[in-house]
């Protein structure tokens, strides 16, 4: 399959427009024209293999091998740019950004190495920091999350779930806002969509947000 035979990039960027496609990107596909290379999007990744899509196509992509013993080029990460060959992914695109943090840490002493960057997600341009009002609330960990978010310059947003659980969710607002200081706080509802409006600035045309939580919750309410 040829996935460039229904994609033009030259005619129609709209679709890659609405998921976030920049100058920044365009000026790194320009030296690749007419080399047959098609940008994608990374939106998921599982083990050696990689969801993309290039806004109306979907593949589930490898990774060329010259790139898997390339130590100077980035591993592709979910919302990383890369460019493909048919479903081979042959470049990654130089991130605008990218939250991430070090890698987990050795079992033993003797295994100890130096930590490597582990990329969570890449070209952000804002951050949810998702808890639930139930037992999951953590205020701590909340502080954990703003602190990896700021270090990786990159903005914030906290969004408290679960607000028709609680009879008094501003209470919860208002612990949050005091370790949070200017950070935006939404208090959401799926069940009544109380707060859900107010997200959508974040998910507008051209915007990546990432939600970022227990794995229960760092979905989209």
């Amino acid at each position: 399959m040829n996935i460039g035979q229904d994609t033009n990039i030259n005619n129609d960027t709209h679709h890659l427009l609405q998921m976030g496609w920049t100058p920044h990107f365009q000026a790194q596909l320009e030296p690749f024209s007419g080399n047959g290379l098609i940008p994608a999007r990374v939106t998921g990744v599982r083990k050696n293999s990689f969801y993309t899509t290039d806004g109306k196509n979907e593949w589930l992509a490898t990774l060329a091998g010259r790139l898997k013993y390339d130590t100077g080029s980035p591993y592709p990460a979910t919302g990383d740019w890369v460019l493909m060959a048919d479903t081979v992914i042959s470049r990654v695109l130089v991130r605008l950004n990218a939250l991430s943090r070090g890698a987990s840490g050795a079992r033993s002493k003797q295994e100890a190495q130096p930590k490597k960057e582990q990329v969570i997600a890449a070209n952000l341009n804002t951050v949810a920091i998702v808890s639930g009002l139930d037992q999951d609330f953590n205020l701590r960990r909340i502080e954990r999350y703003l602190t990896l978010v700021y270090n990786c310059g990159l903005d914030p947003v906290i969004i408290l779930t679960k607000a028709d659980l609680h009879p008094d969710p501003d209470h919860f607002a208002g612990e949050v806002e005091a370790v949070a200081l200017g950070v935006p706080i939404h208090l959401v509802s799926a069940s009544d969509d109380t707060g859900l409006a107010a997200l959508t600035p974040y998910l507008a045309f051209g915007q990546t947000m990432a939600w970022w939580g227990p794995p229960a919750l760092a979905n989209p309410p």
